[in-house]
């Protein structure tokens, strides 16, 4: 399987490969087990909180693509 490249990525690769259920992971987390799912399955969105609080629970550091990005709220000079 190809590595993940974004964090999104990661977390649902985590999820799906964790030594535990979704089941589990959903009871340990206090999250809706439907919501992981959907989260899991690509077929949902989760919140900054919800994210942060699953990266705690698997372990996860959230790593850099590699990539970086430019602000988009910087002022160009001459204008």
């Amino acid at each position: 399987m190809k590595r993940p490249t974004n964090v999104i990525d990661q977390l649902r690769h985590a999820i799906l490969n964790a030594d535990v259920s979704q089941y589990r992971i959903a009871k340990d987390t206090g999250l809706d087990k439907s919501m992981l799912s959907r989260f899991a399955r690509a077929k949902h969105d989760m919140s900054l909180a919800n994210f942060g609080l699953l990266c705690a629970y698997l372990g996860l550091s959230l790593e850099s693509t590699g990539k970086k990005q430019r602000p988009t709220n910087r002022k160009r000079k001459g204008k």
